[in-house]
């Protein structure tokens, strides 16, 4: 899998106080609500390198200095290329892929 991280979106990051030299960018599938795990809705989570667990996996980051990282679980979800993007017009994080628009609206929680 790969990800890119857009300009728009990486400038949207670091005004939110996301470092990339000590965070990694953590794409989290929730299901919670959802009626099952096929309508899961992904969202963003900075977290610390040392957080992660074994059921997180890095992800290659194209483009971009930032380190990402997905849920193992929800590997399955994603297609082999993935794109974060910021909408300006929506002022929201945005997960793409070239065959779909994966959220539209997707939240970032910075870390804790």
């Amino acid at each position: 899998m790969i990800l890119e991280v857009t300009k728009r979106a990486q400038n949207k990051l670091e005004e939110l106080g996301f470092k990339p030299n000590e965070s990694v960018l953590l794409i989290i599938y929730e299901t919670d609500g959802c009626g099952c795990a096929v309508n899961g809705v992904s969202r963003l989570q900075e977290v610390k390198p040392e957080t992660l667990t074994e059921e997180e996996k890095m992800v290659e980051t194209e483009s971009s200095p930032y380190r990402t990282a997905i849920q193992k679980r929800a590997e399955w979800a994603y297609d082999e290329k993935l794109k974060i993007d910021f909408s300006l017009s929506a002022n929201t994080f945005q997960l793409k892929s070239p065959n779909e628009m994966l959220n539209p609206r997707m939240s970032y929680q910075p870390s804790v």
